[in-house]
């Protein structure tokens, strides 16, 4: 039968380690910095007599740059969409429409005055009221002057 041995590394921590706010990210997610951290981790407490092979280093480097362009491409799409509900918004500028008051599906008309992003969400003015442009359900012609 095989014997396993393990072996410790002891890792110097000082208070400061212990007292630095770390950053906070969604539960079961990494940054780059997390991801930079654990592969500093593996590398120094691999077995010297078994190292991790390049291939194995290259391949868990490669999937991290993959995963930063698949952020950074959803970030700019999200900016995209962003821009479009905006410029959809300012063509229902002066026109009259139709959105959903509440929750149990009354209806408000009024001329939309402006457009603005409100924490990330497209919204048009209405009477003073920001109304989400998710909510419009009928958009009317120009209001007449």
């Amino acid at each position: 039968m095989a014997s396993v041995s393990s072996i410790s590394a002891n890792v110097p921590m000082t208070a400061a380690d212990l007292a630095a706010p770390k950053p906070t990210t969604a539960a079961g997610s990494m940054n780059k910095n997390d991801f930079m951290t654990l592969l500093m981790a593996q590398m120094k407490n691999q077995n010297p007599m078994d190292p991790q092979s390049a291939s194995d280093f290259a391949t868990q480097l490669a999937q991290f740059s993959s995963l930063e362009g698949i952020n950074q491409m959803n970030q700019n799409f999200s900016s995209l969409l962003t821009l479009q509900g905006l410029s959809q918004g300012t063509n229902l500028i002066g026109k009259s429409v139709t959105y959903a008051a509440d929750a149990a599906g009354h209806t408000a008309s009024g001329v939309v005055q402006s457009v603005g992003v409100v924490s990330g969400e497209v919204q048009v003015v209405i009477g003073g009221a920001n109304v989400p442009i998710t909510k419009l359900t009928n958009i009317g012609g120009a209001q007449a002057a």
